[in-house]
C-alpha cells in the first residue's frame, strides 16, 4: 500500500468514533535539497572561494537550504531504512554541523570543509533524492498561518471568485486612499514591450500600474494610459523619485514635472522614494518637498521603497506626513527584507503602523540564488491547487496581507496573474510557504527567523545520531 494511503486508513482505523481531524502533506525533501545544491552558481563555488565564486554567502545559505532539507527527508525515513543506513544519517548529522560552523565563523576553511564534504555526500545520494517520494507530515487540520500578525493567525479572507477582475480588491491606506492590491509592475519594460503590455494589463482588468524614474518607461506607461481611455481616476498610477542626486528640493520638483509630463497626467496616486538617501537629512529634505505636494493635491499618497526598519523609523520620527505604504523585495526566502531580520517580522511592524506592505520581485530569485518558481515546495502546492507557480507566489503574499505587483511582457503571463483571486490558499498550506524561510535561515544550533513557526520541525535535529 502506498505511504498516503498507509496514513489515511491509520486515520480512519483510529478514528472509528471520532472525525479525523489532520491532513496529509506530501513534502518534497529530498527533491528540494539536490534542487538547491546543483544550482550552477553553488556549483561554481565547490572549490571555495575565487574569480568564478563571487557570492560565498549566498552559496553558503543555499548550502544550509539543501543540508536543511536533507536532513529532514533522512528524518522521515522509515525506522527500518534508517537503520540500515546509519552511515548516511552520521554524515549528514556531520555535514549540517559543518555548514552551521561557517555561519558561526565565515570563513574560506569553514567553508571550504563543509563544501567539500556536503558535495561529496549530495553527489552519492543525488540518484536517491531525485527519485525519491514525498516525506509524509501529518498537521492538524485546525492550524494556523502561526503568524502573530495576522487576526486570529489566520490567513487574510481575500477573494477567491472566478468572477472578480483585478482591479476590484482594494485596500484603504492610513490617509483614506484606496488602492488595488494587484498591480501591474512594469520594471525592465522598455519601448514598444513596455506599451504594449501596460495596454493589455488595463485591458484585462487591472487598475494600479508601477512604474518608476529608473525604469525609463515612464511615457509608455504614460501613451498606454491615455490610449486605453479608461478614465484617469479609476486607475492607481504609482511612480518613483529613483535618482538620490535629485533629493534636493530644487532637483525633486524638476524631476516630478517631468514625471507628470511623461505620464501625461497633473497628479501622481502614489508617490515613494525608490530608496533612502545617501543621508537621513538628505532623505527628509525629500520627505519634505514630497510632503509639500501632496499638500497641493499633486500626490494623493506618499510611500518609501527598499527601506529597514531603521530607515522607516528615522523617517516617522521627523514626517509631518507619514508614508502609508512600503515596497520591498517579498518573497518565500526574503518575505520583506533583502536580509531577514530574524528577530521580527517587518510585515507585523508594518501592520502596528498602519502601513501597507506591497511586495516586489516575488518571483525573481533575487538576493538569493535559489529560484521561487522552481521550487519543490512550491511546485508541490501548484500541483495540489492546479495552478502556476506564480500564482501560488503571489497568492501567498496577498493572504499575508501584502499588495504585489508582478510583471510580464507576455500577455499569457499578464492574463494568468490577473486571475489571482479565482483560488485561495488553505491556512496549512500558508504555513508551509511561510516556513520555507526557516529552511534557508537555520541551522542545527539555530531556528530563525524567530517569528517564523517550526512547521517542519527543524528543532529535531538528526534523529538517531549522538
Amino acid at each position: 500500500m502506498a505511504p498516503m494511503m498507509l496514513l489515511l486508513a491509520a486515520c480512519l482505523v483510529q478514528t472509528a468514533f471520532l472525525p479525523c481531524t489532520a491532513e496529509v502533506f506530501g513534502v518534497p525533501f529530498a527533491k528540494a535539497a539536490i534542487f538547491a545544491a546543483e544550482q550552477p552558481e553553488v556549483r561554481r563555488c565547490d572549490a571555495g572561494p575565487s574569480q568564478n565564486c563571487p557570492n560565498p554567502y549566498g552559496v553558503m545559505a543555499t548550502w544550509r537550504y539543501a543540508v536543511n532539507n536533507l536532513r529532514r527527508a533522512v528524518d522521515l525515513l522509515p525506522e527500518e531504512q534508517r537503520q540500515m543506513h546509519k552511515s548516511t544519517v552520521s554524515l549528514v548529522a556531520q555535514i549540517s554541523s559543518e555548514i552551521d560552523a561557517f555561519f558561526q565563523q565565515p570563513t574560506a576553511e569553514a567553508m571550504v570543509v563543509g563544501v567539500s564534504n556536503a558535495r561529496m555526500l549530495f553527489d552519492a545520494l543525488k540518484d536517491w533524492m531525485i527519485n525519491s517520494p514525498p516525506s509524509f507530515m501529518e498537521l492538524p487540520d485546525d492550524t494556523t498561518v502561526g503568524l502573530d500578525f495576522l487576526p486570529g493567525q489566520r490567513a487574510l479572507r481575500i477573494s477567491a471568485d472566478p468572477e472578480t477582475h483585478p482591479g476590484e480588491v482594494e485596500v484603504r491606506l492610513a490617509n483614506g486612499v484606496e488602492m488595488p492590491v494587484l498591480g501591474f509592475g512594469t520594471w525592465q519594460l522598455l519601448g514598444s514591450t513596455c506599451y504594449e503590455a501596460t495596454a493589455h494589463a488595463l485591458r484585462v482588468g487591472y487598475r494600479h500600474i508601477d512604474t518608476a524614474q529608473a525604469y525609463g518607461n515612464e511615457a509608455e506607461v504614460g501613451r498606454a494610459m491615455l490610449d486605453s481611455k479608461i478614465p484617469r481616476r479609476e486607475v492607481f498610477l504609482v511612480t518613483k523619485l529613483s535618482n538620490p542626486g535629485e533629493y534636493q528640493a530644487p532637483q525633486l520638483l524638476a524631476r516630478f514635472a517631468s514625471q507628470l509630463r511623461d505620464l501625461q497626467t497633473d497628479y501622481i496616486d502614489l508617490y515613494m522614494l525608490h530608496s533612502p538617501g545617501p543621508s537621513k537629512e538628505i532623505t527628509l529634505a525629500a520627505w519634505r518637498a514630497m510632503e509639500d505636494l501632496y499638500h497641493q493635491g499633486r500626490i494623493r499618497a506618499l510611500g518609501v521603497s527598499n527601506f529597514g526598519r531603521e530607515d522607516l523609523e528615522s523617517l516617522l520620527a521627523h514626517a509631518s506626513v507619514p508614508p502609508v505604504y512600503v515596497q520591498n523585495k517579498f518573497s518565500i526566502y526574503s518575505p520583506g527584507e533583502q536580509r531577514i531580520d530574524t528577530s521580527r517580522s517587518l510585515l507585523g511592524y508594518l501592520k502596528e503602523k498602519g502601513i501597507v506592505m506591497m511586495g516586489y520581485s516575488v518571483i525573481n530569485p533575487w538576493p538569493s540564488i535559489l529560484p521561487p518558481l522552481q521550487d519543490p515546495h512550491v511546485l508541490a502546492i501548484a500541483e495540489r491547487r492546479q495552478v502556476s507557480p506564480s500564482q501560488v507566489l503571489h497568492r501567498w503574499a496577498l493572504q499575508l496581507g501584502a499588495g504585489v505587483i508582478p510583471k510580464s511582457a507576455t500577455m499569457q503571463r499578464i492574463e494568468e496573474n490577473a486571475r489571482l483571486f479565482h483560488f485561495s490558499l488553505s491556512d496549512l498550506e500558508m504555513r508551509l510557504l511561510s516556513g520555507i524561510v526557516m529552511l534557508s535561515e537555520s541551522t542545527v544550533s539555530t531556528l530563525a527567523p524567530k517569528w517564523i513557526p517550526d512547521v517542519y520541525n527543524l528543532a529535531t535535529g538528526v534523529r538517531g545520531v549522538g
